[in-house]
């Protein structure tokens, strides 16, 4: 049996965790908006299966960071949006090396 199935979430690795769903939901999120868009925030909710004050939040965000726009109709992406994504691919890149460097890491102390 797997031990990190029942082991309790780790201070140290919560905050990873806590990091890695919300930037998985915003860029769901704004899949979708670009998909779908212009789009309400109870569609979105429906589409995603997410509550409605965590998709008010994450078009808050996206919306700040300019990779939204609202409309009278719903979000709708800007011109950023390409960019973004770029952006999480390269920094997914470096994660994954990070990661498997650590990986290494703990196999050999094991």
């Amino acid at each position: 049996m797997d031990s990190t199935a029942t082991m309790k979430p780790s201070i140290l690795t919560k905050g990873f965790r806590d990091e890695l769903d919300l930037l998985t939901r915003h860029v769901r999120m704004l899949q979708f908006v670009q998909k779908h868009g212009p789009i309400g925030i109870i569609r979105l909710s429906q589409l995603l299966n997410t509550p409605k004050h965590k998709v008010r939040y994450s078009l808050r965000i996206l919306e700040k960071e300019g990779y939204i726009r609202p409309s009278s109709a719903g979000a709708q992406g800007t011109e950023k949006v390409a960019m973004f994504f770029e952006s999480v691919q390269g920094l997914l890149g470096d994660v994954t090396k990070e990661i498997d460097s650590l990986r290494a890491e703990l196999r050999k102390g094991a």
